[in-house]
């Protein structure tokens, strides 16, 4: 599902990019616009660093994104008639995407290209989003560099008084985020729950606002697929705080949906609690202390195994990546803290790869100190387990713990890869 100026200027809520809807735009004859602009053909993917592509990418971007439709004729502004533009590949799909992000300063990131090949004119529809990280720069004359600017249907380039003040405004909009990403937090740890173990507590909000709504069942099916996908990246089975969540059972909140902990008399201190809003803030919260070690003795409320803080990343990020491919997000900001006021120092117990415990090498915390990241989902999965592990990795370090134990490593997917390829023949 997307949101675009064919969607905008035909009337039309969010949905899908296709065959049908560049028709109608075509039929009701579309002008370009400031956020609309049709192409007659493609542009060469082997010079694409060296056509127009980037200054149109950056001008869109610098506007407040827009819509770049490749096969279309148009008459005076006016959308006139599809034409065919061949084929368009994965790789020609790739190199635009990549273009954008490195023929661009700072990259225009979450381009979504639309591939419309179900009839014999083919068309590619780019989705350019918008973006705080304004102003766009491209080399425009190899010698310096420019802002390029969508004004109508035509581009300008932005006067050094203007770029001055996109630039305030990044600053200003930087800081409005940050205070937004504190309040989360302050709102994740506000909630009643049981205070004699060390709490986790992991908020992500997307860096542009995302279209508002998420229906209950949209909420359940999230974290499913994020628990899911956790497991996978995960060396063995754990405890993890998907797991202690009541997907089944979740609860209107202010402009969110809360999941409560499911509650054990087996497990009363395996508890969890997460909160999908409605504008694609993800929040997580896990109990960490106080869980029994490996040969059962129980910790104190204030030690925790470091595997519980990777299990309580990769569930995070993988809600998160749930989320943001459902509701269209590809970068967000990210926190993850620890809530203890006990009086007790925090102790990160380190682990060998056979889950015992490497003694001296923990160092007491008096206060964890929240870890700051911003994550793109617009990557491969070996370039999401990248970020995950190194955040997690970031995570663990305060405390004294140098590696992590319970995520996979790329090599260790690849040979699971072709260990299960041989044992399929």
């Amino acid at each position: 599902m997307d949101y675009t100026a064919l969607h905008r200027h035909l009337g039309r809520r969010s949905g899908p990019v296709d065959d049908e809807l560049l028709n109608a735009a075509v039929d009701a004859n579309l002008r370009e616009t400031d956020d609309l602009d049709w192409k007659l053909k493609l542009p060469s993917m082997k010079v694409l660093g060296k056509t127009d592509f980037p200054k149109d990418v950056a001008a869109f971007a610098n506007a407040g994104g827009g819509t770049i439709v490749y096969g279309v004729e148009e008459d005076d502004m006016a959308a006139e008639k599809r034409v065919d533009i061949g084929d368009c590949t994965e790789a020609d799909v790739r190199t635009m995407i990549s273009v954008a992000a490195s023929h661009i300063h700072p990259p225009v990131l979450g381009l979504r290209v639309h591939r419309l090949a179900a009839s014999s004119k083919h068309a590619v529809v780019v989705v350019v989003p918008p973006s705080l990280d304004q102003p766009h720069l491209i080399l425009c004359d190899h010698q310096r560099f420019g802002a390029p600017l969508r004004n109508g249907a035509d581009t300008r380039w932005m006067s050094e008084r203007e770029i001055a003040e996109r630039y305030r405004q990044r600053f200003a909009e930087q800081r409005i985020a940050n205070d937004v990403l504190d309040q989360l937090y302050d709102d994740a740890t506000a909630w009643p729950g049981p205070r004699d173990r060390a709490w986790g507590i992991a908020v992500a909000r997307p860096r542009i606002p995302l279209p508002s709504g998420l229906s209950r069942d949209d909420a359940r099916r999230l974290i499913y697929d994020g628990r899911a996908t956790a497991a996978r990246m995960l060396r063995k089975a754990y405890d993890t705080p998907l797991d202690a969540v009541d997907a089944n059972s979740l609860r209107h909140g202010l402009r969110r949906w809360t999941a409560r902990p499911k509650g054990s008399t087996n497990a009363p201190y395996h508890q969890a609690r997460a909160n999908l809003h409605h504008d694609g803030s993800v929040t997580l919260a896990a109990a960490l202390g106080g869980h029994p070690d490996k040969i059962q003795n129980e910790l104190p409320g204030s030690h925790f195994e470091s595997w519980r803080l990777e299990v309580l990343v990769a569930d995070f990020m993988n809600l998160l990546k749930a989320v943001g491919d459902h509701m269209g997000g590809f970068e967000f900001d990210v926190r993850l803290g620890i809530d203890w006021d006990q009086g007790e120092a925090l102790l990160i117990e380190a682990l060998d790869f056979a889950g015992y415990r490497n003694e001296g090498v923990s160092q007491p915390l008096n206060r964890y100190a929240p870890v700051d990241a911003t994550v793109t989902l617009q990557t491969d999965a070996e370039g999401f387990l990248q970020q995950t592990r190194e955040f997690a990795t970031d995570c663990i370090n305060q405390g004294g713990v140098p590696e992590l134990v319970a995520m996979k490593t790329t090599m260790e997917e690849r040979a699971g890869s072709v260990i299960r390829g041989i044992s399929d023949r």
